[in-house]
């Protein structure tokens, strides 16, 4: 599945009409994860290494939505 075509808008978007702060990660089994795009305030470095083990066994034909929080 391709991206959206603007990650920015679409991070943007979600985090105001969610309340909360939103990324686009791409994540999977084969190279890791890197954030294509985030709200203000998302510590890229931080959930690239969250996601980077693929927590939500993201493969080939697998798009999840993952919520993610520090605890």
């Amino acid at each position: 599945m391709f991206g959206p075509r603007d990650p920015d808008g679409l991070a943007a978007e979600l985090a105001a009409r969610l309340h909360c702060g939103a990324a686009i990660v791409d994540a999977n089994h084969l190279s890791g994860a890197w954030v294509v795009a985030a709200s203000p305030g998302i510590d890229r470095p931080w959930l690239e290494a969250a996601l980077n083990d693929n927590p939500a066994g993201n493969q080939d034909e697998r798009t999840p939505v993952v919520i993610v929080r520090r605890v």
